[in-house]
């Protein structure tokens, strides 16, 4: 028998013979490939096991860019559940540092156990790095969860959440790499086995060799599952950029297909923009082996958009098996969005979309810098909305907020472009006019602000009429600082209103003790009428033929402990500011009508003697004042037809609709109407017509001058005098106080009036002595008072 029969029936199928000089080699061989299977078996177990781990720290960080998201929108009131992405964190995290169960990453939300990441020291580092991080991540999510972006805290925490966010990110990124590089070199170690294996016997080979081609087409269907279901594109370029390989993942992200884009440049799917940033990264990739690095760019999709995305660009040009510059790139386009969002946010006002006070505070402190290296000046102005409160009150904060928009957009169109326009916060503005600004300038634009504000405003299909006050500092070079600036206008702004609202005050040293001495009256105000501090003072108003007292003014005087008697001028504005006009108002009309009952009933004089007093905006606007009145008439026994109530144009425009329902409401009462300071406000002859109102108050304002010839009030009185004629109203003159302004208020048409002429404002018992020698005397002698 030759020895290739002798080998041909040793090696036949079924007839394996060994003898005693091949069972040593035999034995051996077996025991080498016995040894090599169990080697290959425990390394496609860890490739297996490799590729969970991989993903699981993939997914570690989009749950921490998840749980960012979720905790920023958590604050910002959207519902969110930041306590899931935090659980599944930990989770992860644990099981890489020691192996434990998670959730699987294919599939539905059943749990699979996943063995640590790595004993090496540099895995180990990496895994305790990321779960210290994520700890941290976490307890700065918890921290800001209780905040509200309007806390002071609230940027400092949002600030430590995104860094520690992007540490998180990192460290997972340094990660997943490190364990793809040991994940491939295990790979490969796996195929030197083979081809050892293959040199050790044909026989062995082939049988090994199928083995281990099913084994590598289990675990090559494996990883091309993970690479076409994750959501990270794998790109593989030369270093020209030329494609060659692209992961099925790219069809979702920019709308062109894997197939489509092998041999193309990578460089063209970019934006123009950013394709030389990449190119350059590229090249230096390229020049440091073994080396990766991150980069954020834009990649075009195929309908026109461009998308976000941050790429982890490695070099693997010396690995045979590759060949090339890898890419793995992921979406960020929501991240990026949401960065966007938020730093939109912090420096600008949500509502408006103006400058906050933040920036505000910002550009004055830079525009100081600039003016003490340029002696230039600046100005600064703080605008108030007056009467805001009572349009929120009344007609909702939907409409306050539609008004502070339709605000904003006007005040913008009132500076230049290099004027800084911004909110303050609540109905407050602020303009900073740069550019050596000087009080002609400030005065300028402080004219055109609040002729902005003549027109009315058109909210939820109503007309609002509203007025601002504004205060105006100027700087002095060298020797102004922002705080104080911003002090002096808010100053000067309070005396605006304390001076009538709607107009503007320049800053003035003597302010700051005005401003000291309104703070006093504030505080002394909530008390005053407790302590029955307040008094009602009558103002006779007199018939102009007959002498003859037919009515009284009821004006309230403050019996201040300390300062003596105020006018109403002295606090009045401030109870507006502070909602105390409205129990203040009910308490005046009160007395008013309680008094007024008084007199009529026990002065022969007075049977017919009727009561004015004045209701604020604030009072018009409350939902009950119909039933105030009704219930103060019916305590008191006053005839309805004896009192008026007095309201100002400016109160009669707040909502006109509104207005004329209340008006009509009252008059069903019984009670008159008039308007006071007629022909200083904004009403047109077309509202006049819609309010019940049976008398025109002259303001004191037209008396004054119409005893002049050259005034123009003469002809004013006279227009005023025949309109309310045509209209079938009564007219009052105000504020009386010599003998030729009643001859021309006479000649005009006018039959009533009040003034220092007749009386000063008198106490009750002043005027009762008053009304008693009117009794005894006859009618009040007009020309000697």
């Amino acid at each position: 028998m030759t020895r290739r029969e002798r080998a041909a029936t040793i090696l036949a199928p079924g007839s394996l013979r060994l003898d005693r000089r091949i069972a040593p080699i035999v034995a051996l061989y077996l025991v080498i490939v016995s040894v090599i299977i169990g080697y290959d078996a425990r390394l496609i177990s860890e490739q297996r096991g490799s590729a969970l781990v991989i993903n699981v720290a993939g997914r570690q960080r989009g749950l921490a860019e998840r749980y960012e998201k979720d905790v920023i929108l958590a604050t910002e009131g959207v519902q969110t559940d930041p306590g899931d992405d935090e659980s599944q964190l930990q989770t992860n995290a644990e099981a890489l540092l020691h192996g434990g169960d998670v959730i699987a990453v294919q599939g539905a939300d059943d749990e699979v156990h996943m063995r640590a990441a790595g004993t090496a020291p540099l895995i180990v580092g990496k895994v305790t790095e990321a779960q210290r991080l994520i700890g941290k991540l976490v307890e700065t999510g918890n921290v800001l969860t209780n905040l509200r972006p309007s806390d002071p805290a609230y940027t400092a925490a949002l600030q430590d959440l995104r860094v520690t966010g992007g540490q998180v990110t990192s460290v997972s990124n340094d990660l997943v790499g490190e364990l793809t590089r040991r994940a491939e070199a295990s790979f490969r170690r796996l195929v030197y086995m083979t081809i050892a294996l293959g040199v050790i016997g044909a026989m062995a080979a082939v049988a090994m060799g199928l083995m281990i081609r099913r084994a590598a087409a289990r675990s090559a269907s494996q990883f091309r599952t993970l690479v076409h279901n994750v959501s990270d594109l794998i790109t593989v370029v030369d270093p020209n950029g030329t494609i060659t390989y692209q992961s099925p993942s790219v069809q979702r992200l920019i709308g062109l297909r894997p197939e489509d884009l092998a041999g193309t440049n990578y460089l063209d799917l970019l934006v123009d923009e950013d394709a030389p940033h990449v190119r350059s990264l590229l090249a230096d990739v390229t020049a440091a082996p073994e080396t990766s690095v991150t980069a954020e760019y834009r990649m075009r999709h195929t309908d026109g958009s461009s998308r976000y995305v941050e790429s982890i660009v490695g070099n693997l040009m010396d690995d045979a098996s590759v060949h090339g510059l890898v890419l793995n790139t992921r979406d960020v386009t929501d991240r990026k969005i949401l960065q966007e969002e938020l730093a939109h946010q912090a420096f600008h006002d949500s509502l408006t979309g103006l400058s906050n006070r933040a920036v505000f505070h910002d550009r004055i402190g830079h525009a100081l810098a600039r003016g003490e290296r340029t002696d230039g000046r600046l100005a600064v102005f703080l605008l108030d909305l007056d009467g805001f409160k009572t349009v929120n009150d009344s007609l909702g904060h939907d409409a306050g907020d539609q008004l502070l928009i339709a605000v904003a957009k006007r005040l913008e169109f009132q500076g230049r472009s290099s004027d800084t326009v911004a909110r303050i916060g609540g109905d407050e503005f602020g303009i900073l006019l740069e550019d050596d600004a000087d009080e002609a300038r400030a005065r300028a634009l402080a004219d055109r602000a609040l002729a902005a504000f003549a027109v009315p405003f058109d909210v939820q299909g109503r007309e609002v009429f509203i007025r601002a006050s504004i205060g105006i500092a100027l700087s002095v070079p060298g020797n102004s600082e922002t705080q104080e600036l911003i002090r002096n206008a808010d100053t000067a702004m309070y005396a605006a209103k304390a001076a009538g609202k709607g107009r503007y005050e320049f800053f003035r040293p003597f302010m700051h003790a005005q401003a000291l001495e309104r703070f006093e009256v504030q505080a002394d105000l909530e008390r005053a009428l407790v302590r029955g501090e307040f008094v009602v003072h009558y103002q006779p108003i007199v018939d102009f033929e007959t002498r003859e007292v037919r009515g009284v003014e009821a004006l309230v005087r403050w019996n201040h402990p300390s300062r003596g008697f105020l006018g109403p001028l002295e606090f009045i504005p401030v109870a507006e500011e502070t909602g105390a006009v409205v129990p203040l108002g009910a308490w005046v009309l009160g007395e008013a009508c309680r008094q007024t009952a008084a007199w009529r009933a026990h002065h022969v004089g007075a049977r017919d003697l009727w009561v004015s007093v004045n209701l604020s905006t604030r009072q018009l606007l409350e939902g009950d004042l119909v039933t105030q009145v009704r219930d103060v008439l019916e305590a008191s026994g006053l005839d309805p037809s004896a009192l008026t109530l007095e309201l100002t144009e400016g109160s009669l425009m707040q909502d006109v609709d509104e207005t004329v329902v209340t008006l009509r409401a009252l008059k069903a009462l019984g009670v008159r109407l008039a308007i006071d300071d007629f022909g200083t406000g904004s009403s047109s002859l077309g509202y006049l017509q819609r309010f019940p109102i049976d008398t025109l108050k002259i303001d004191k304002s037209f008396v004054d001058g119409i005893a002049s010839d050259d005034s123009e009030d003469p002809a004013l009185v006279r227009a005023i005098v025949q309109m309310a004629s045509t209209l079938s109203l009564e007219t009052i003159a105000e504020g009386i106080e010599g003998s030729e302004q009643l001859d021309e208020l006479r000649s005009a048409g006018c039959r009533a009036g009040q003034g220092y002429l007749f009386a000063k404002p008198l106490q009750a018992d002043a005027l009762e002595a008053f009304l008693d020698a009117a009794d005894a005397t006859g009618p009040v002698d007009a020309r000697t008072g």
